[in-house]
């Protein structure tokens, strides 16, 4: 045991990188941000949070110029922030991040930064932005906020220089994003862009920025982590369909759902507002239908400067369709869409039938725009990974691309959530907590079919090895004398069974005294799962093997309808449902 312990330990510090690569160089941090502590969200969902006391919506503008005397023949850059940042060299943009973490285990990138270096001076400037809103899409509210890297230069000579994040970068509190309208979950503020605060030509070398303030400096109390996925891939996309309505309205149509960051290109008088909206589908009299089916209302009204304004959507939207009402002249538009790097020639399927076709591109680019440095539930209401849904995306994004990394970073984000509970969160990571019931059953599930991908062993022994005992105590605490799950839902976890409500069968389950056979099919699914994983690593799953047996007499037992040979939804319910059946015959349950 403890040779399997020392080992599981060495993978996963090869994996995570916890070095601390930063160096000398400062955490940087709005001053709005002074006087605010630290509050720790990472509670189980049933223990009451402490209500966000810090700013909110919070942009930052900070920037510093460093002299190479040479063009570098390499440069290796440490890079993050908290929320969210996006970085730029001499104008270009690099690199934005961090893509999901916990502070114990936060991520930055490492990058080769040598091709947007010059001789001479050069200017590092992040746009950094704290939201400090609790939802799915990240960990905030918790006051942790700033941003830090670290660059390293190497001349030809083959000497080196450091530079870094310190007392002599400047900070703009950027006032150009007001408002507290939050749309879908609170997962997004609306973008009223004001032109006339954003400053012009900050980012480039030479911009007079002694009016800027100093930053805070100190550290917080993040453990920074290499993220082992990439930076998302970034290229600018244009409208197919462009056309002025009837009442001077301009339309857009991009011929499929695309996720990015609007660019909108005017010029009007200054304080003009014009209006954006973004939508999925069309209403019935050709309009965009900017207030989404999912909880989001897409209608912004930025503000004009006087002078050509690129308005600048920070936070990313889903949507087909466009509008831009009171433009003055005719906009220039196109958006910069983002999504972790995605293959588009590693899959194809031709079909005689035109309509599968169609089916296959829509679920395929479900997938690319799905995948935004996580799994998340959707980019819209949610934005967050959702473990149920991500077994299935992760699925679906190995099979189209072949690429393992994004889920590997699922995985190992949700065996941090044990660090809240052995029991695994519903969705991670960030500081909204969600426990469903059915959701860490299907872990197992996904680990393995990562495996039979992959052949990375020393990962998956060390995830087998930091959760399936904790997690499979977790659940044997709630079996029955038959071995079956009793008393999981409510206020433990949440059973969802199917979503939306109207999707479930009319499964029966008024009460959380029986047994659920959709839940105890995948506790099942699970033990035979964990007890297959344990004979992969050489080691003896017998105690899986063992308890998988007693669920499965438990079904046989309490469980079938004598009369059609069916699983019922509940032992003594008449109804049996399609989950009730369909999951236990996907486990191979049919005693």
């Amino acid at each position: 045991m403890l040779v399997r312990g020392i080992l599981a330990l060495v993978a996963l510090v090869t994996f995570s990188a916890r070095a601390d690569v930063f160096g000398a160089s400062d955490w940087l941090r709005d001053p709005r941000m002074d006087g605010h502590p630290i509050v720790n969200y990472l509670l189980r969902a049933q223990v009451p949070a402490p209500a966000p006391t810090g700013p909110k919506n919070i942009h930052t503008l900070m920037r510093g110029e460093v002299t190479l005397r040479e063009k570098p023949v390499s440069a290796e850059l440490f890079v993050t922030g908290d929320d969210y940042y996006t970085l730029r060299i001499n104008g270009i943009p690099v690199v934005q991040g961090p893509e999901g973490g916990y502070d114990f285990s936060y991520p930055y990138y490492r990058i080769d930064a040598a091709a947007y270096l010059v001789a001479g001076k050069n200017c590092l400037a992040s746009h950094v932005f704290y939201q400090g809103l609790r939802n799915r899409v990240w960990g905030s509210a918790d006051n942790r906020a700033g941003f830090i890297l670290r660059l390293e230069v190497t001349y030809s000579d083959g000497s080196k220089e450091i530079f870094g994040t310190d007392a002599h970068w400047r900070v703009h509190p950027l006032e150009a994003f007001p408002g507290e309208e939050t749309i879908g979950y609170s997962t997004q503020f609306l973008e009223h862009i004001d032109m006339r605060r954003m400053p012009s030509g900050w980012e480039l070398v030479g911009f007079d920025d002694s009016a800027w303030v100093a930053p805070l400096k100190g550290r917080q109390d993040h453990v920074f982590t290499l993220q082992v996925t990439p930076p998302l891939q970034r290229y600018t996309v244009r409208p197919q369909t462009t056309k002025r309505l009837e009442d001077g309205t301009w339309f857009y149509d991009f011929g499929t759902e695309i996720v990015g960051h609007t660019r909108v290109q005017v010029q009007g008088e200054a304080g003009q507002v014009i209006t954006v909206r973004h939508g999925e589908e069309l209403n019935d009299d050709g309009r965009v239908r900017y207030k989404l089916r999912a909880n989001m209302t897409y209608e912004e009204k930025p503000v004009l400067s006087g002078k050509v304004d690129v308005i600048p959507f920070y936070d990313y939207r889903a949507f087909r369709y466009m509008e831009i009402l009171d433009s003055p002249v005719e906009p220039d538009l196109w958006v910069e869409v983002r999504h972790h790097p995605f293959d588009a020639t590693a899959s194809a399927f031709t079909s005689e039938d035109r309509s599968l076709e169609q089916i296959f591109a829509l679920c395929k680019n479900t997938i690319q725009m799905g995948s935004q440095g996580g799994f998340v539930d959707c980019p819209t209401r949610e934005k967050g990974q959702y473990l149920g849904d991500t077994v299935i995306a992760a699925r679906a994004h190995l099979w189209l691309t072949g690429d393992p990394s994004l889920t590997k970073k699922a995985l190992y984000e949700f065996y941090l959530s044990c660090k809240i509970h052995p029991g695994m969160m519903g969705v991670a990571p960030g500081h909204f907590m969600q426990e469903i019931a059915e959701f860490p059953l299907q872990y197992p599930l996904m680990l393995e079919y990562y495996y039979k991908h992959t052949g990375d062993r020393a990962f998956l022994e060390a995830m087998a090895e930091g959760v399936f005992p904790g997690l499979f105590d977790y659940y044997a605490s709630f079996e029955n004398d038959a071995g079956l799950l009793v008393g999981l839902n409510k206020p433990e976890k949440w059973l969802v069974i199917d979503w939306p409500g109207n999707m479930r069968d009319g499964y029966d389950y008024p009460s959380n005294d029986d047994p659920n056979t959709l839940l105890n099919a995948f506790y099942y699914g699970a033990l035979r799962c964990a007890a297959r994983v344990e004979e992969t690593l050489g080691r003896d799953g017998s105690v899986y093997e063992t308890r998988a047996e007693r669920v499965a007499d438990g079904f046989a037992n309490l469980l079938v309808d004598p009369a059609t040979g069916l699983y019922v939804d509940r032992p003594g319910s008449p109804h049996s449902s399609l989950h009730a059946n369909a999951v236990p015959l996907a486990f191979g349950l049919t005693k």
